[in-house]
């Protein structure tokens, strides 16, 4: 890769910060913010406060304070925001703080913040990820009418089945969910006999209700993060403590334990990318950790009997191994991890996909860090375990920024191959990139 990319600061975000209740009244309540990167969203929450900026734009196209929406005894606090994609509509689903093991998640339309529908949940929830439709497609969870997994404090992962329907308006169409008098969840647990659970599903949709399938597993730490692994219909599940799971969504068993590397570390990122012309049946997981000696992290490789096409992609089938490929360090005492984002791109159309993977973390100097990784270029450097980024690799570059961040990312569309006015260096450097 090529050390003459370089990166500079586009544009800030501006926003001006409206107050919550809980604010109002004295409370000292979290911030919380994020980056939802499938339709360029960001957020920002304080309290019971929400609000919601286009990342290309800047504009603000959502300001909702929940408290009034709730009951006034209660405190109302936003925990997480996720994206859902509905047929022909984007929503934003917003998990509430309601008390203890007491959530609701909201549901609002992107285009003019209206309320689709809300859903009650007994758990304290903490995460919430939306599941492609593709890893949904076999079993129970084929019944399910657009699906939402939400993590608790205390360890659990439900499987949400949001009924999302089509109703027709003066307009045209609109998506909607159940009657807003019932917002019940019902849940039940994974173990239990598939035919059974299928039963009991269509029951609890004929009462208009909503189901919660929870996974079985012995794990208590808190989930930090969720990872939907796509083509082989897995999730993955980070937790505080260090430990991953790879749930098997077909047949609700777990496919694999990640014990934790070390003592005092917790997962914060999860993501996982496929090679470009591997004949293996595998794929690659990287788990990125926070430890008090600094972020570090580990890239899996994920072994499966075989790979076939469908529809364009390809689908792992009857899972192998699992083993630790490749670790990372910060080498900075103190840093924290942010994101890992993965890249498969054909910048050049006779040319195989370049396959990258973006770690960033801030330092703890209130820099921000950012190594972009060429899978490709590892494995062309036969696939050393050890990735010192400090020293000049061919399968690595690292940039520093001066700015303090919360997430960092690659534009896949600035992607091309570097060009450049003085064609020797074309030539010594033919794959090289520029972004």
């Amino acid at each position: 890769m090529s050390s003459d990319i370089s990166l500079e600061l586009v544009n800030v975000l501006p926003y001006a910060r409206e107050q919550s209740t809980a604010t109002a009244e004295g409370i000292d309540t979290e911030e919380k913010r994020g980056v939802l990167e499938r339709n360029g969203i960001s957020w920002y929450a304080r309290g019971s406060v929400l609000e919601v900026f286009n990342v290309n734009s800047s504009f603000k196209v959502i300001s909702h304070n929940f408290h009034p929406c709730t009951s006034k005894s209660k405190p109302c606090t936003v925990e997480c925001v996720e994206e859902v994609e509905a047929v022909g509509c984007t929503l934003l689903a917003v998990g509430l703080r309601l008390g203890i093991e007491q959530s609701q998640i909201v549901f609002l339309s992107v285009r003019g913040g209206r309320e689709v529908g809300r859903i009650d949940v007994q758990e304290d929830v903490k995460l919430l990820r939306y599941m492609d439709p593709s890893s949904c497609s076999i079993g129970l969870l084929s019944k399910y009418q657009g699906c939402l997994a939400a993590g608790t404090e205390d360890g659990k992962v439900i499987l949400i089945d949001l009924c999302l329907k089509q109703l027709k308006n003066g307009f045209g169409r609109e998506v909607a969910m159940n009657d807003p008098g019932k917002r019940q969840c019902h849940i039940e647990f994974s173990r239990g006999n598939l035919k059974q659970l299928i039963q009991n599903h269509a029951k609890i949709q004929e009462r208009e209700l909503y189901f919660g399938l929870q996974l079985s597993h012995n794990e208590q730490a808190s989930v930090e993060c969720i990872l939907d692994i796509v083509p082989l219909k897995v999730i993955c599940i980070g937790f505080a403590d260090g430990t991953v799971l790879l749930w098997d969504l077909v047949d609700h068993s777990i496919m694999h334990r990640i014990a934790p590397p070390t003592d005092d570390c917790a997962v914060v990122a999860l993501n996982y990318i496929e090679p470009s012309d591997d004949p293996k049946a595998c794929l690659y997981l990287w788990i990125f950790y926070a430890h008090p000696e600094g972020a570090f992290a580990f890239l899996h490789m994920i072994m499966c009997e075989e790979k076939y096409s469908q529809q364009g992609t390809f689908v792992y089938d009857q899972f192998l191994s699992c083993s630790s490929r490749l670790n990372l360090t910060s080498y900075d005492p103190g840093s924290v991890p942010l994101n890992v984002q993965t890249v498969t791109k054909k910048v050049y159309q006779e040319d195989e996909p370049i396959t990258l993977s973006v770690l960033s973390w801030l330092g703890s100097n209130g820099t921000t860090t950012v190594l972009v990784f060429d899978l490709n270029q590892w494995y062309k450097a036969e696939m050393p375990y050890e990735c010192d980024w400090q020293q000049e690799l061919t399968h690595t570059v690292v940039f520093h920024l001066k700015e303090a961040s919360f997430h960092a990312r690659l534009s896949e569309q600035s992607l091309v191959l570097f060009r450049s006015i003085q064609r020797p260096e074309e030539h010594f450097y033919p794959s090289s990139l520029a972004f």
